[in-house]
């Protein structure tokens, strides 16, 4: 059994092991049941919306090769005013 400590804020950590296989990510919404005197604590469906910009972006091939970013930014620098 996996124990989570309540801190003086009254926040808990949820255990690494916990969040691997549930496959919780920062900034995803839990959903909190409250039964007699049990909390059940379990991912919201909506929070797996979180994190596909960053699925996504990682599966894209960049639009940029590094030259041509470098130049790009080169130029972009020179039109700056001081």
């Amino acid at each position: 059994m996996q124990q989570a400590l309540v801190s003086s804020k009254y926040q808990i950590v949820i255990p690494k092991a916990v969040r691997r296989k549930l496959g919780i990510l920062r900034g995803h919404k839990l959903n909190l049941h409250i039964t007699h005197d049990k909390i059940l604590l379990y991912p919201s469906k909506a929070s797996k919306t979180l994190e596909w910009p960053n699925e996504y972006i990682h599966k894209l091939k960049s639009p940029w090769t590094d030259a041509e970013l470098a130049g790009y930014l080169n130029d972009e620098r020179k039109t700056w005013t001081y």
